[in-house]
């Protein structure tokens, strides 16, 4: 269930978990993204006033876990001060679902403070495999921002892989990688949606068009 598609009469008990898409904006481009975010230029594509008016009505469902994401959560100049919106309301689970490129020390501080765990999307095993679908220098980045998080006493960190046609085969380097970083690790499918249809060369043999 998105926040974004939420009416005001929904009526809704025993939610489990709730996605929150804070922006379609994102610092990459992704050949699989399955939302075809869009290239951050700078400006807000929700205001801070919307987004408080969904996150009310997702607070009223009570869920046991909020997801926030988007695109990416972090590119937001007012995602601190919407997640302290969220925790002064919300006591349950929060969940940030990031690329990890953003992450500093000062953002890996507050995340720790505030949230319960983080996913962070890497679908490789090393700078080459990684970089074939979410560009260069990503994979470091990934590896600083996972030090610095638990440096700042998040221990609950996982790692996500989309299975493409190019990654397939390192699925066995992908949970090692994860053992060594202590890291949860969790393969996903590929969705064929966004961005994928433009990168039809990532989409692995075995997949069919309506997968």
């Amino acid at each position: 269930m998105k926040a974004l598609v939420l009416q005001k009469d929904v009526n809704v008990r025993n939610v489990s978990i709730v996605t929150l898409e804070i922006t379609n904006s994102c610092n990459l481009q992704c050949k699989h993204c399955c939302q075809n975010a869009k290239l951050s230029k700078g400006k807000l594509d929700v205001s801070y006033d919307s987004l408080k008016a969904y996150i009310d009505k997702v607070l009223v469902l009570n869920p046991e876990t909020i997801a926030i994401t988007g695109g990416e959560p972090l590119i937001r100049p007012d995602f601190e001060k919407l997640v302290k919106y969220i925790r002064n309301r919300y006591s349950k689970k929060l969940v940030l679902m990031t690329n990890g490129t953003l992450v500093t020390k000062e953002k890996s501080e507050f995340i720790s403070e505030y949230f319960d765990s983080v996913e962070i999307s890497l679908d490789g095993v090393d700078e080459e495999t990684c970089s074939k679908v979410r560009g260069k220098g990503v994979y470091n980045h990934v590896v600083k921002a996972i030090g610095l998080l638990q440096k700042s006493g998040m221990n609950k960190i996982t790692i996500s892989m989309v299975e493409t046609k190019d990654n397939m085969k390192f699925e066995d380097s992908f949970f090692a990688l994860n053992k060594k970083l202590g890291t949860k690790g969790i393969l996903r499918p590929l969705s064929i949606s966004g961005r994928v249809n433009e990168n039809p060369q990532i989409i692995p043999d075995s997949y069919s068009t309506i997968k």
